[in-house]
């Protein structure tokens, strides 16, 4: 019985948007991010998620973002779900 899925496989990834030896900027667009994404073994996948710092969500970070994704934002703290 092919279960394929079943098997999933989930990957963080940290993107770096604006890459600085030294920081000029505490823009969303040049804090780091992070892109957290699903797919099982048949290729079927979820929608990307992405992980923002900062307190307040802004929709502009969002824009040209595939369709489906979601996202939140963090303030450096753990965060439990």
């Amino acid at each position: 019985m092919d279960k394929s899925e079943l098997v999933l496989s989930i990957a963080q990834q940290m993107l770096f948007p604006n890459i600085r030896k030294t920081p000029v900027s505490t823009s969303p667009q040049s804090a780091n991010t992070t892109l957290i994404a699903c797919t099982n073994a048949d290729w079927n996948h979820m929608s990307p998620f992405f992980v923002f710092k900062g307190k307040s969500m802004n929709e502009e970070l969002m824009t040209g973002a595939t369709a489906g994704a979601m996202a939140t934002m963090s303030d450096g703290q753990m965060q439990t779900c």
